[in-house]
């Protein structure tokens, strides 16, 4: 899935990376494919964890004046991969594909770690350790689409795991934000189960992403990989 080994998770270094950005940028001006159309993907969804979901809430109730539209509760998700978007591939194909992963999940139900606050100019995110069985699932979820879709090239991972919790909607000096996503990035990291995979419509609206469950895959107890931290 990778050419080379990624660094050690660092969530100092990536407190550090989002200051150097400079600036936020308006995240729903930059050109997507979901503007216009939707596509079908593969999320992690926490509606029901209600630790990540108070993380996230308070992470939200301190960006309230910032530059960001803060997601909602049923909006918390960890975007896995996308399939295709919908122009690109038949929902016969999509159903195909999520019946290759219920058939044979790609990991067992796992712990992880959420926390960190940190992001990048359009967005913040909680970030999401260990990365091994998230890594795959993508495997997993990317080799059941090459059975029906062998002539697919699939964008290298990059970056760690993170579950948004904002979108920057306007351009702001990152030092006009950056001591409030400090102090919530030294906030615990709270444990997440994760025991599904939900295959999804997804449509990007100015100020949110919506989405519809097309099918929830469970994952198998008993191969729950503990976070060291």
């Amino acid at each position: 899935m990778r050419d080379s080994p990624r660094p050690p998770f660092d969530p100092t270094d990536a407190l550090m990376r989002f200051r150097s950005c400079g600036s936020t940028s308006d995240h729903w001006s930059k050109p997507s494919a979901l503007s216009s159309s939707f596509g079908y993907y593969w999320l992690l969804t926490f509606e029901s964890n209600s630790e990540l979901c108070d993380l996230a809430t308070q992470c939200g109730d301190q960006l309230v004046g910032l530059p960001y539209d803060v997601v909602a509760r049923r909006g918390l998700h960890l975007t896995v991969d996308r399939i295709a978007m919908a122009s690109g591939i038949s929902l016969d194909t999509v159903y195909g594909i999520a019946d290759i992963v219920e058939s044979k999940p790609p990991v067992g139900a796992f712990d992880v770690q959420a926390g960190w606050l940190a992001g990048t100019s359009g967005a913040l995110g909680l970030l999401v350790d260990p990365r091994e069985p998230i890594d795959a699932i993508v495997t997993g979820v990317r080799a059941a689409a090459k059975q029906l879709l062998p002539g697919t090239i699939f964008r290298q991972a990059s970056g760690q795991p993170h579950i948004t919790i904002a979108y920057a909607n306007a351009r702001r000096d990152i030092e006009d934000v950056f001591d409030v996503v400090e102090h919530l990035h030294r906030l615990p990291p709270v444990k997440v189960a994760v025991t599904s995979i939900d295959l999804v419509r997804l449509s990007r609206l100015r100020g949110r992403y919506s989405w519809s469950v097309l099918r929830q895959i469970r994952l198998p107890s008993g191969n729950t990989a503990e976070s060291p931290r």
